[in-house]
């Protein structure tokens, strides 16, 4: 029998390991299938029609709440949900494995690469919110994605290899991920800055740099401007979606009495509902959705005009209230990080389930938040002693990381105030990935990981 080359069996050892991490998460995936069910929220109807219009060509009802990433998939399992949970399984198993591609890109280590991307799995938020029939995990799949994408063309950047279709599928999956959550309609924008800018670091000439910056960029664009054009057509709002203005009013209702008296119906009605659900639950947001009948009928707007009069009143009103509005904000973020977990343990099979593991998520949930806290302390410590830079290949890769999750922060904490932490599930991953890639580092003493790889000029 043959002796394998040196090559031959390190492609084994890789692929050894992705094969028992795959195995490790179908088997714990059929185990949740035998015990669970699928779960609507109240989100779920308004993905469901918008695949309803997309599937029959009748856009009569349509009102412009929500891009076609996610309707498309329910499309794609013929509306069922039992199908729907299959495929938000596979792309669950999907977005373990491409954290085994990050992590062993990073650190060339099979057995490493393998355990981060575990931690998919056993984050029971991710593993029970993947039966959840809301767009979460199909946007963690095209935000880790695109991430892997402009991975594999950092390795082609710095080879000096051709890298114009990598940079195509690179911007394609940024507009998917935006497609599926407006929440990232900042990536396809930051990749191509992030790709120009890495050309440019290298030396090349401003003329490459800027087309390699299109071609990432581009495509991205092009898919926000053609949806937002098709809403316009629609509902007259060219936007993504129609929701912006009951978002900012998540945020503005807090100071609703200070809203100029243009907008006096609006204004009473809010003020009304603020009033009762703090009263009732010592919190405004999602006011908005509670007065929504009766602000239709105050206004006889339609949804998307009304939600455009939001929009406007809130600019006003923070206008008016720029400190309340920042520290409004801050508190949002610092939601952002919180790791919720939306599960139904009532719907477990059988409910003698549900005490083990709340007691596991106790402990996972303090786990989650400390390695959140550890990702903005590691990043403060790297840009303040100037070690992410774009001058290598692992750098690039990095700074990645750290720009999606925190721009995802950041934009979701200005235009949303009440289920912020829902939010910091699709990028919950990448922080994961983050920490523990940079422990690996100090531990195997990189000291400062983002210098370690080559540079164009050592090639």
């Amino acid at each position: 029998m043959p002796v394998p080359r040196p090559k031959e069996a390190e492609t084994a050892r890789i692929g050894g390991w992705l094969t028992l991490l795959l195995v490790a998460g179908v088997a714990i995936r059929v185990l949740l299938w035998s015990i669970y069910e699928p779960i609507p929220h109240s989100d779920t109807s308004s993905y469901f029609s918008v695949a309803a219009a997309i599937s029959t060509g009748d856009f009569s009802d349509y009102q412009g709440r929500r891009t076609p990433g996610y309707p498309i998939l329910l499309i794609l399992a013929g509306l069922d949900p039992p199908t729907v949970w299959l495929y938000q399984m596979a792309a669950g198993l999907l977005v373990s494995a491409l954290l085994f591609y990050l992590t062993l890109q990073l650190t060339n280590r099979a057995w490493w690469a393998a355990l981060v991307g575990m931690t998919y799995t056993l984050n029971l938020a991710q593993l029970f919110y993947e039966a959840n029939l809301i767009s979460e995990t199909m946007t963690t799949l095209a935000v880790t994605v695109t991430v892997s994408l402009l991975f594999l063309v950092s390795g082609q950047l710095y080879r000096g290899a051709r890298v114009l279709r990598g940079l195509g599928a690179l911007g394609l999956a940024a507009g998917w991920a935006v497609l599926t959550r407006p929440q990232f309609a900042f990536v396809p924008v930051l990749v191509g800055g992030l790709v120009g800018l890495s050309t440019f670091s290298m030396g090349r000439c401003a003329k490459r740099g800027i087309r390699r910056a299109c071609v990432a960029g581009l495509p991205g664009v092009l898919l926000m401007l053609g949806w937002s054009s098709f809403n316009y057509s629609q509902v007259g709002y060219f936007a993504l979606s129609t929701f912006q203005g009951f978002n900012l009013t998540n945020h503005s209702v807090a100071w609703i009495e200070t809203a100029p008296e243009r907008y006096a119906t609006v204004r009473d009605v809010l003020l009304k509902y603020r009033e009762e659900k703090l009263a009732r639950t010592g919190r405004h947001s999602m006011a908005v959705f509670e007065a929504l009948p009766e602000l239709q009928e105050a206004t006889g707007l339609s949804m998307p005009a009304l939600s455009k009069e939001l929009q406007e009143m809130s600019i006003a009103i923070f206008l008016r209230n720029p400190l309340r509005y920042g520290l409004a904000v801050m508190g949002a973020w610092t939601d952002f990080w919180l790791a919720p977990n939306y599960w139904r343990l009532e719907r477990l099979r059988p409910p003698s389930l549900a005490r083990p593991l709340e007691r596991a998520w106790n402990v996972e949930k303090w786990v989650l938040r400390f390695l959140n806290a550890a990702f903005l302390a590691l990043v403060g410590v790297l840009i303040l002693s100037g070690s992410v830079h774009l001058q290598s290949k692992k750098g690039l890769q990095m700074v990645s990381v750290v720009a999606v999750v925190l721009f995802s922060s950041w934009i979701q904490a200005l235009t949303e105030y009440g289920e912020n932490p829902r939010y910091g599930i699709t990028v919950q991953p990448l922080v994961v990935l983050f920490v523990l890639n940079m422990v690996h580092a100090y531990w195997k003493g990189e000291g400062k990981p983002a210098k370690q790889a080559e540079s164009p000029s050592s090639k």
